[in-house]
């Protein structure tokens, strides 16, 4: 389950004026140099739009407003994350499939799951299902590029920031 928080303003990142907090809480038992890894790695791939992303375990004190719940629940094979709409209405609610990110990328698992998570968060912080034809934001983002140690070269199709956050 996870939260997200509009906070105004941060020192780290002077050139925002405002900054979207996410919140995702981990259900499954993830090592503290594990979370390090996905935050350091999801942040990355989505700081130039404004987010921050901390990750808590479940029973953390997490402070939120607006709520995203982010699942680590099994989802269709091939389908490592999606966002959900009801009555074209976008529901804060992101899925992301730990245990098949695990399982399809091994020791490069954190990288993955990170990179799913920063695509999800894209579509629902822009209520958009745009993608773009390459990188992290296509629609069918290769198992390669999940993992790759490589930079990601594509700019998400909107900004955030565009979307009223």
């Amino acid at each position: 389950m996870a939260l997200v928080t509009r906070v105004i303003g941060m020192q780290n990142l002077p050139m925002a004026k405002e900054i979207l907090y996410v919140a995702v809480i981990l259900v499954a038992h993830v090592s503290m140099a594990d979370r390090a890894a996905m935050k350091h790695e999801a942040n990355f791939a989505l700081a130039s739009e404004g987010v921050a992303i901390r990750f808590y375990t479940l029973g953390e004190s997490v402070p939120s407003r607006e709520p995203v719940l982010v699942y680590d629940h099994p989802l269709r094979k091939g389908v490592l994350g999606q966002t959900h709409r009801s009555n074209g209405e976008w529901l804060g609610v992101v899925d992301v499939d730990l245990e098949q990110i695990k399982q399809s990328f091994g020791l490069k698992w954190r990288r993955a799951y990170a990179r799913v998570l920063a695509h999800e968060i894209w579509h629902w912080a822009t209520r958009s299902e745009e993608h773009n034809k390459c990188g992290l934001f296509a629609e069918r983002v290769p198992h390669a590029l999940l993992a790759s140690d490589a930079l990601l070269a594509c700019a998400p199709p909107r900004p955030i920031v565009a979307s009223g956050f």
